[in-house]
């Protein structure tokens, strides 16, 4: 199982954001169905993080707090942490998400 903020940005690396309208709450609904997907297939799904319902869809709250500086428009920039030895913010890596779990994701998208 994955942070979620580290499927949004495998997302965000293979899928223009702008093209493709990704917005904080589109995106939220596509880690959803990407989880389903994944729950399909194995029991614990893909996604760590609960997710909430909100008036809207469902919304995992890490993911919109992060990009929630974006408002309605499509998301410009990856999820970054704040890296505490350096002081300095730094993209979330995805390398580690595993070939069959990329496959899964880029489905789902491609639906």
């Amino acid at each position: 199982m994955y942070e979620a903020r580290k499927v949004c940005n495998f997302v965000l690396s293979r899928y223009d954001a702008q093209q493709f309208d990704l917005t904080n709450l589109r995106l939220n609904k596509l880690l959803f169905f990407i989880h389903a997907a994944a729950l399909a297939v194995r029991q614990d799904g893909l996604i760590r993080n609960h997710f909430e319902a909100w008036q809207y869809g469902p919304v995992i709250r890490p993911v919109f707090d992060t990009f929630k500086k974006h408002g309605d428009r499509w998301i410009t920039e990856p999820a970054q942490y704040l890296d505490y030895a350096s002081g300095t913010h730094k993209q979330i890596p995805f390398d580690d998400i595993a070939g069959s779990d990329a496959s899964l994701i880029e489905n789902v998208f491609a639906e």
